[in-house]
């Protein structure tokens, strides 16, 4: 029998769970008598099939009861680390608004957050290029969000990182990107990671 104490990562009915469910949860940790540690792949996009994608829509499927089965609530991050925190934040405010979260609402909010105007409204904007298409299948997709990334000079995150943006165009295709920018969001119901 395992310890007791030891925490056990789960990634859902699949390695990358569109949704959860409390039955779900809970049978699981009924048979492996305690609660889970949710290793949650979204809004993740570092495999060969997925790189070509920005992963930007708000976290939804994830009730906030989930939380009563589970030790702790762990996202894996884009390889953009700096713009998963858009969908980062949708999902604490998924947990602090319970049944009453609007993931829509949530959005606009966590990109204007992460990204500013006009910079969030052309994000929205382009939402399903980058999600649903992907950058290497549409060249439109490389002349709107990355083009105002690149040539916008006075958005607000461009002026607390001189360099942000163009790391953030170049982890596109090299997947090299700014670490130091990775969310740091404490979302976990019963403990903090």
């Amino acid at each position: 029998m395992l310890d007791p104490s030891i925490e056990i990562f789960w990634t859902g009915e699949k390695v990358c769970s569109k949704s959860y469910t409390s039955d779900h949860l809970g049978k699981i940790g009924q048979i492996l008598g305690r609660k889970l540690l949710l290793w949650d792949n979204y809004p993740v996009n570092d495999g060969e099939k997925m790189c070509r994608f920005l992963h930007l829509r708000p976290f939804e499927n994830r009730p906030a009861e989930i939380s009563n089965h589970l030790s702790g609530h762990l996202i894996n991050p884009m390889n953009q680390a700096w713009l998963s925190r858009i969908p980062s934040l949708t999902l604490a405010e998924s947990y602090r608004q319970g049944t009453s979260y609007n993931s829509d609402a949530a959005l606009e909010r966590a990109a204007l957050s992460v990204l500013g105007e006009p910079l969030s409204k052309q994000m929205l904007q382009d939402l399903p290029k980058f999600q649903d298409t992907g950058s290497s299948n549409s060249p439109t997709v490389k002349k709107s969000l990355y083009a105002n990334i690149i040539l916008e000079k006075n958005t607000p995150a461009q002026k607390r990182s001189s360099s942000g943006w163009t790391a953030l165009q170049r982890d596109a295709r090299t997947r090299s990107y700014p670490i130091d920018r990775a969310p740091r969001l404490q979302t976990a119901p019963s403990k903090a990671y």
